[in-house]
């Protein structure tokens, strides 16, 4: 059973209260009766035969006392200290996870959807594009502190862009599958022009090619919502630490390429 903070502090001012009477009565106890005065004079006298007994029984007493209460507080400390560091290092995993995450989406952008983004017939042109997606996900149960701060939001905001980059991976697989569908129509005909680059020519209806569209233009959004919501909850994290742990080093995100200004302005980020 785990004792509160208030319980401890209460038990031990109650010990050492104790502690400190039993000391203090042992004291006046001691004292012969011509170092009195007034109702100190009254008191019962200790037979100082019995003193080298008591004496080694009271210094017994208080050397455990004082031990024990040397080690609690050294224990206190340490966990401390302890809870300090998990609680730091459960920062840094949950930053490196987030840029993790976004160092993958920003290559989607940058190495596949880039080049086409002002292409009306992008959703035909973009290729297959695969990867393997292996990233680090965000300790939440480690993060539960987060709550406690004066932006317990944060949390919100983490699961958020994970959530986000999840919908990412998801709209890039959904934009293959209809890509491969689209391939594998027997009513469209394609005519490879180069072999090299896949260039060539596809003819076919509008319905054939509805859900290629919109799995693409799906994708589109999803990379430029999901990116600065990444960079948004990194960005969070570090100014916590530093709040948290002022002076002790965090990490930054500083990518190759930055996010276009056209994407910035078009990306929403759902509050």
């Amino acid at each position: 059973m785990r004792i509160g903070r208030k319980i401890q502090s209460t038990l031990l001012a109650i010990a050492i209260g104790i502690t400190l009477v039993a000391f203090i009565t042992f004291a006046a106890l001691v004292v012969p009766i011509r170092y009195r005065f007034a109702v100190w004079q009254s008191f019962p006298v200790l037979d100082h035969r019995l003193l080298p007994h008591l004496s080694g029984i009271f210094a017994a007493a208080f050397g455990a006392f004082f031990g024990s209460l040397s080690a609690f507080y050294l224990g206190r400390l340490q966990q401390r200290s302890d809870r300090r560091e998990k609680r730091h290092a459960a920062l840094i995993a949950a930053q490196y996870a987030l840029i993790s995450q976004w160092n993958i989406v920003e290559a989607i952008r940058v190495q596949h959807l880039e080049k086409l983004r002002d292409d009306p017939n992008r959703f035909a042109k973009l290729p297959l594009y695969y990867f393997r997606v292996s990233p680090t996900v965000v300790p939440f149960a480690e993060l539960t502190f987060v709550l406690e701060t004066e932006d317990p939001n944060i949390l919100r905001e983490i699961h958020l862009a994970e959530q986000n980059f999840q919908s990412c991976v998801d709209a890039l697989q959904l934009k293959n599958q209809e890509l491969e569908k689209f391939y594998q129509n027997p009513s469209v005909s394609h005519q490879i022009l180069d072999f090299e680059t896949g260039a060539g020519i596809a003819s076919a209806d509008a319905k054939d090619l509805l859900f290629l569209r919109q799995a693409t233009d799906a994708l589109y959004t999803s990379v430029d919502r999901t990116l600065p919501r990444l960079a948004s909850a990194v960005e969070k994290l570090e100014k916590l630490m530093k709040s948290m742990f002022p002076g002790r080093k965090a990490l930054r995100m500083i990518p190759d390429s930055q996010i276009s200004r056209e994407t910035q302005v078009n990306a929403k980020i759902e509050k």
